[in-house]
């Protein structure tokens, strides 16, 4: 009535024939993962082409309305708790193009040890063909009545300060300058 089952042994023959089996479904999913790896970080062709179409807005901005960064460094100003040093910088902005350009904006980002300090603004209305204006660019923080200088005492201009400057026209943005900004009065106080 009952029989004395033993359990049989596979042999090697039959576990070679499984693991054969398995390894393509191993390859297949390594190769579908490192593909899908592969181009989630490559562009698509409308991607390329937008990515080429800016480029081309910047570099023809660039041509058109160049910046210079005449000088950098600090502006002076007397408060209560004595004087402070704005970070500033004197840029020149200049129109080669033949047409009139309008609604510029310069901004810098100043940063501390690698991270946004302040920041700064200027607006450029009106620039006709073939004329220059010069701006200064001063460390200001918004608030909800206007803005207020932001600056450093004596002792904090001894670390470096470094400024990234921009130039926006429209929906274009362009970084123009990059450097670092060295103790220097510029101007007289505001």
């Amino acid at each position: 009535m009952f029989q004395d089952y033993k359990k049989e042994r596979p042999g090697f023959l039959e576990i070679l024939n499984k693991v054969i089996l398995i390894i393509p479904v191993i390859l297949f999913f390594v190769v579908g993962v490192s593909l899908i790896v592969h181009f989630s970080g490559q562009l698509s062709t409308k991607d390329k082409k937008a990515l080429r179409a800016r480029n081309e807005m910047e570099k023809a901005l660039l041509s058109k309305i160049p910046v210079i960064v005449r000088d950098a460094g600090y502006s002076r100003r007397s408060i209560e708790s004595g004087p402070i040093y704005v970070p500033s910088l004197l840029v020149q902005v200049m129109n080669t193009d033949s047409d009139t350009q309008d609604r510029l904006l310069l901004y810098a980002i100043f940063k501390k040890s690698g991270r946004p300090f302040c920041s700064g603004s200027i607006s450029v209305y009106h620039l006709p063909a073939a004329e220059s204006r010069e701006a200064q660019i001063k460390c200001v923080e918004s608030t909800g009545f206007g803005a207020i200088a932001k600056g450093l005492s004596l002792m904090e201009t001894t670390t470096p300060l470094t400024y990234e400057l921009f130039l926006q026209a429209g929906d274009v943005s362009v970084k123009v300058a990059e450097d670092s900004i060295s103790f220097k009065i510029l101007g007289p106080n505001f």
